[in-house]
């Protein structure tokens, strides 16, 4: 994504199962852009869109004994967006799921990282080093509570970070991503669908 004062570009835009979604849209400066979609995955030369792409053509999700491989920064097999989003520093960035199960409760999370030479259309996963922008957990109540995916079911599964307004010009890659908890209670049960 290419800002005034900044550029992101959105980090694994990636499809899921519909089950559990994905971020298919975004918005930003009052325009909308295209995320990557799975149909992408099968289409021989698919659009050029700021979302990463993804071979995860199964449920979707990272489970814990993976954290220690690269799936977890950007998502199974994932390749950089081939363009970027215009983003100025202090502006919004509205990331749209395409659906998002409400039981599905757990923490969104945004970080941010700064592309070498000004480039992420070839950045590779492992090089990015992340800075959290934000995050909302659990918001209040007992188990199960509200909880950040709460307030994004509830926004028509949607979810909006802010660019630092502070920000110094330069290609960065945003990380959105959701830990559903649901089955978090068995062993290596936690789902997270890094974005």
């Amino acid at each position: 994504m290419h800002l005034t004062t900044s550029t992101l570009a959105v980090v694994a835009l990636a499809s899921q199962v519909q089950a559990h979604g994905y971020v298919n849209l975004l918005k930003t400066g009052g325009k909308f852009y295209r995320g990557f979609d799975l149909m992408d995955y099968y289409t021989s030369t698919p659009p050029a869109v700021p979302g990463w792409s993804t071979t995860a053509l199964d449920s979707g999700f990272v489970m814990p004994d993976s954290y220690q491989t690269s799936d977890i920064i950007c998502h199974k097999g994932s390749k950089p967006g081939k363009t970027h989003l215009p983003v100025v520093a202090g502006q919004t960035v509205q990331l749209f799921w395409n659906t998002w199960p409400a039981g599905h409760k757990g923490p969104v999370i945004d970080y941010l990282a700064p592309c070498a030479n000004n480039n992420c259309s070839t950045v590779t996963k492992e090089a990015l080093l992340f800075s959290k922008l934000d995050q909302v957990g659990l918001k209040s109540g007992p188990s199960p509570g509200t909880w950040g995916t709460d307030t994004l079911v509830s926004s028509n599964n949607s979810w909006t970070t802010t660019i630092p307004a502070t920000l110094k010009p330069g290609a960065y890659v945003l990380r959105h991503e959701i830990i559903s908890l649901h089955a978090a209670r068995s062993d290596n049960g936690a789902q997270n669908y890094p974005q």
